[in-house]
């Protein structure tokens, strides 16, 4: 990617990196979010080596990641209450696209 040209960055999670990012002019944050039964199913089917944990340990870690009063680590809820806009991937594919097709004609 060269200077000036836009950019996607995935997995942001921190307030801090939020905080940042708000610093450049056209910055648009969103959140993806689904429910934890979901995101654990697409877990389990995505079957990577670090994925292979209970649905216990799953929302165990996913709590820990979800506040803290740290803005350098991970604090998941103050991202997603700080985004510009939300996206529920609860569905499949095409009502994903529906909600960022929808956001982009926005932006």
């Amino acid at each position: 990617m060269e200077n000036g040209q836009n950019a996607i960055i995935e997995s942001i999670r921190t307030p801090g990196e939020v905080a940042s990012l708000r610093t450049k002019e056209e910055f648009v944050l969103l959140a993806v979010d689904a429910a934890p039964e979901i995101r654990y199913s697409r877990v389990v089917i995505r079957n990577s080596e670090t994925d292979k944990i209970s649905f216990e340990k799953f929302l165990s870690d996913e709590k820990r990641e979800m506040t803290t009063q740290d803005p350098n680590k991970q604090n998941l809820a103050a991202c997603i209450a700080t985004a510009d806009h939300k996206i529920n991937n609860d569905g499949d594919l095409d009502a994903l696209y529906k909600q960022i097709d929808t956001i982009f004609a926005e932006v």
